[in-house]
């Protein structure tokens, strides 16, 4: 008897009924997540490229790396430009990227030499993280695009990335061609000066932003979001990107509906 009368206790829990004698336990409450678990606990968070192969939205970056020893080669193509991509993650903190543009509506050189053959671009980059995220502070890093080739597309920017669920929200300042929207007053000239007001123009041949030109001309701030769906292959993404598209190399243009 004894034998059964122990396996029978072993089976019971809690009454749940609400005039018990344990209604008290806190065994009874749901169970209850800090904000830190909250986050840790949430699904795992997908990261991809954009067209320039950054970590990032559509056009812009966002403040997330890549894992350590991961890489990855990507292409991109908004007309006229189709760029391939490698991007390399040798520290969780810092991305490097190498970047072959092809500029479809110019030719390479004169029509003689280039034989039908278009202008072809070659650029680096890369991106530092500054600050991980945790559960109340942003994810912040400071990148550079085109930092040696010809600095056709050269930029600068610091962002800031936080995640909220299946939502993962950036927000950045962008200089060169990531700041010719021109929406908010340069921050480097209110503090170092008016030489930070102007940023020559890229000229082939004399390599990228090396020649001191980081954070100098129009800025723009820019952010956007991304949403996993309960999909988990599945991610869309919006943003507000900080280029105008009408100061783009070569004199090229491109007609813009929203900034969207």
């Amino acid at each position: 008897f004894s034998e059964q009368l122990t396996a029978f206790l072993a089976t019971q829990a809690l009454s749940g009924l609400a005039d018990s004698p344990d209604e008290g336990s806190p065994e009874r409450r749901p169970a209850t997540l800090a904000s830190q678990e909250k986050y840790f606990y949430s699904r795992d968070l997908p990261i991809s490229a954009n067209v320039w192969g950054e970590t990032g939205l559509l056009q812009t970056p966002s403040a997330r790396t890549a894992p350590a020893g991961t890489g990855s080669i990507t292409l991109g193509w908004w007309q006229p430009y189709a760029s391939l991509n490698l991007a390399l993650s040798p520290l969780d903190w810092f991305e490097f990227y190498f970047r072959y543009t092809n500029v479809n509506n110019v030719p390479y050189g004169s029509q003689e030499l280039a034989g039908g053959q278009t202008y072809k671009d070659k650029s680096t980059g890369l991106k530092i993280r500054l600050l991980k995220e945790d559960a109340y502070l942003p994810e912040v890093a400071v990148g550079v695009r085109d930092i040696l080739g010809t600095g056709l597309f050269s930029g600068e920017y610091f962002v800031g990335s936080k995640r909220y669920s299946d939502f993962d929200f950036s927000l950045g300042l962008g200089w060169g061609q990531l700041g010719t929207r021109n929406n908010i007053n340069n921050p480097f000239v209110t503090a170092f000066g008016s030489n930070y007001a102007t940023r020559d123009a890229p000229v082939v041949g004399s390599g990228g932003t090396t020649n001191q030109q980081y954070f100098h001309g129009t800025a723009a701030v820019f952010g956007g979001v991304q949403y996993r769906t309960p999909w988990n292959n599945l991610v869309l993404k919006a943003e507000v990107d900080g280029n105008n598209y009408q100061q783009l190399p070569f004199g090229n243009t491109l007609a813009v509906k929203s900034i969207f």
